[in-house]
């Protein structure tokens, strides 16, 4: 996932919750690896609030640390640099598979230059899904990077129309995104109740 960040123009992202084609992958995973129901999730490449959308292409099944260890450092430092800075941002991830129970996220975020297209002050990170692991924080973050630098600053960024909420049902996307939705997988069909 390769993602130039402006932020002047929020995109809207999506749940992972629309895509139901993981769902049988997601139980495999979990079944195999010992895994509860919230052990492992379809962890966003490019986050849903900075636009990142609920299709395959962005989505990879992350232990429950993993996710949380990408979104308290990669995700908010990107946040943080979009919302609260004001920062053009360039933001890029890898998913890699390990070829049994551990995989990993590793990646790149620095400052976008939108007149010259050049990319500076480009920081790495490496995330590890270990899935016998689930839950274990100090595994996931093998950089050691500090949560508390990079904690989200800016609580009211939706309020404030600097990011916009991502869509969590089906009804909310538009007939192009419902499309697209539609012929990803083999799954189409949700019931949603109020």
């Amino acid at each position: 996932m390769i993602a130039f960040l402006d932020p002047a123009y929020p995109l809207q992202g999506q749940s992972a919750a629309l895509n139901s084609d993981q769902d049988d992958m997601m139980s495999w995973i979990k079944s195999q690896n010992n895994i509860n129901a919230a052990g492992a999730v379809k962890g966003h490449l490019l986050n849903d609030n900075l636009g990142g959308t609920a299709m395959n292409a962005n989505l990879f099944p992350l232990t429950k640390a993993a996710n949380a260890v990408h979104l308290k450092t990669a995700e908010n430092d990107v946040k943080n640099k979009v919302w609260n800075d004001q920062t053009p941002t360039y933001y890029y991830v890898d998913a890699e598979i390990g070829g049994g129970t551990i995989d990993k996220l590793t990646g790149e975020i620095g400052d976008w230059n939108m007149h010259t297209n050049k990319v500076s002050n480009l920081r790495s990170f490496t995330v590890v899904s270990h899935l016998k692991k689930p839950n274990d924080m100090e595994t996931a973050n093998p950089d050691d990077n500090d949560y508390v630098k990079a904690e989200q600053r800016n609580a009211a960024a939706f309020s404030h129309g600097l990011a916009l909420k991502p869509h969590s049902r089906v009804s909310e996307l538009n007939d192009d995104w419902a499309g697209l939705r539609d012929i990803s997988g083999s799954t189409t069909k949700f019931t949603y109740e109020s």
